[in-house]
C-alpha cells in the first residue's frame, strides 16, 4: 500500500494517543480528527474521500456503538473496532458487532508486541487480506455458546456519586431470591460498613466479592470501587475475575463491563439499573441489556444527586427505539 489513507480517530484522549501512535508507525495513514464526541463524525466526512474510522466502544460522549449506526450506511467509510472492552467482554458482543461490517475488530493494544502484531493486521486489511477478528493471546473472552442450564434472573444496579444514598433505598425493590440475584456497581463503594449496611437492608447474604468468587442464584453480590470484575467460565460455573486493568473510561468497577457480561447470559432476563452520577459508565451497558431483550430502570434524573448518567442513559434507549422505565427517588 502507497497511497495516503485518510483516518479518523473516535476514543477518549488516553487511548487516542495509543492508535495515533499505532497508525503513525504504519506510515501511510494521515489522520485528519480525532474525537471523543462520535455523533461529530459523520458531519465531518468528505463524499470525495476513502476514510478509516478507528473507534472505541466507550466514549466520554455518548458512545462506540452510536458512531457505528450512523456510520454503518457510509459508503466511502471502513470500520475498525478497537476498545478495551473487547478483551474482557462475551463473545456474543463481537457477534453483534459485525451488522456494522467492521473490516476488524480486537481489544485494545496493551503492550509493544500486541500494538506491532495489531500494527500488521491493519496493514493486511489495507491490502485485502487479513482477519476480521484479531485477538491477542491474553484476551478473556466469555464464551456464552459454552454455557447451558443458568436460569433465573439477574439485576444489575449501576451508579456513581449521589448513588449510594439511592441504592438504600432501592434494594427492598431488587431483594434476591432462590431464581434471582442483584449485582451491585458503584463506582463509590470503598469500605465494609457500605457493605455490612445493604447486608442488613437485604436480610439475605450479601457477598463481597472477592477474585474467583462463585456466582449463583440467591445472592446479593457488591463489587467494590479500585477493582474491575468480569465473569469466567470455569468447570461449567460462572466466577467472578478481579482485575486491576482501567477500560477505555478509567472507572472501576466498570458498569459497562459488567452489564455486557451478565446480559449476554441471561438476556430478556436481566434487568440494569442507572443511578445517579457523572460520566458515561453503565450507558453502553444498558443500551446492551435494552438489545438482548431486557429491561432498563433509570433514576429520574430530577431526584438525582448527579443527573448526568441518568440523562445519558434515557438517551441512549429511547434512540434505539425503546422507552427506559423511569423511577422517582
Amino acid at each position: 500500500m502507497k497511497s495516503e489513507v485518510f483516518a479518523l480517530i473516535i476514543a477518549p484522549p488516553w487511548n487516542g494517543v495509543i492508535l495515533e501512535n499505532m497508525l503513525r508507525g504504519i506510515g501511510n495513514f494521515k489522520i485528519v480528527g480525532k474525537f471523543q464526541d462520535p455523533t461529530l463524525v459523520a458531519s465531518s466526512l468528505d463524499d470525495e474521500r476513502l476514510y478509516y474510522v478507528f473507534t472505541e466502544l466507550e466514549t466520554p460522549q455518548s458512545d462506540g456503538m452510536r458512531c457505528l449506526e450512523l456510520l454503518k450506511n457510509k459508503k466511502n467509510v471502513k470500520i475498525v473496532i478497537v476498545s478495551k472492552l473487547l478483551r474482557y467482554s462475551s463473545h456474543m458482543l463481537f457477534e453483534e458487532l459485525k451488522r456494522f461490517n467492521p473490516v476488524l475488530m480486537s481489544p485494545a493494544p496493551s503492550t509493544k508486541c500486541e500494538m506491532e502484531l495489531l500494527s500488521k493486521a491493519i496493514t493486511e486489511k489495507l491490502t485485502g487480506g487479513g482477519n476480521e477478528v484479531f485477538l491477542p493471546k491474553r484476551s478473556y473472552i466469555l464464551n456464552v455458546k459454552k454455557i447451558s442450564g443458568v436460569n433465573g434472573f439477574i439485576t444489575i444496579i449501576g451508579g456513581s456519586t449521589g448513588a449510594l444514598a439511592h441504592l438504600y433505598e432501592i434494594l427492598d425493590m431488587f431483594k434476591p431470591c432462590d431464581s434471582s440475584s442483584t449485582v451491585i456497581a458503584l463506582h463509590t463503594i470503598k469500605s465494609r460498613n457500605i457493605i455490612e449496611k445493604i447486608n442488613r437492608i437485604c436480610g439475605s447474604h450479601v457477598a463481597d466479592v472477592k477474585n474467583l468468587e462463585k456466582f449463583e442464584l440467591g445472592e446479593v453480590y457488591v463489587l467494590r470501587s479500585g477493582r474491575n470484575y468480569q465473569l469466567v467460565l470455569r468447570n461449567g460455573d460462572l466466577y467472578f475475575r478481579t482485575f486491576k486493568t482501567q477500560l477505555a473510561l478509567k472507572y472501576r468497577p466498570s458498569i459497562n463491563l459488567i452489564m455486557e457480561n451478565f446480559s449476554a447470559i441471561f438476556r430478556e432476563r436481566c434487568t440494569g439499573v442507572i443511578l445517579s452520577g457523572y460520566g458515561n459508565d453503565g450507558i453502553l451497558g444498558g443500551k446492551l441489556i435494552a438489545l438482548r431483550g431486557g429491561r432498563v430502570i433509570v433514576q429520574d434524573p430530577s431526584t438525582a444527586e448527579v443527573p448526568i448518567m441518568p440523562q445519558s442513559a434515557i438517551k441512549a434507549i429511547e434512540e434505539l427505539g425503546k422507552t427506559p422505565e423511569i423511577i422517582k427517588l
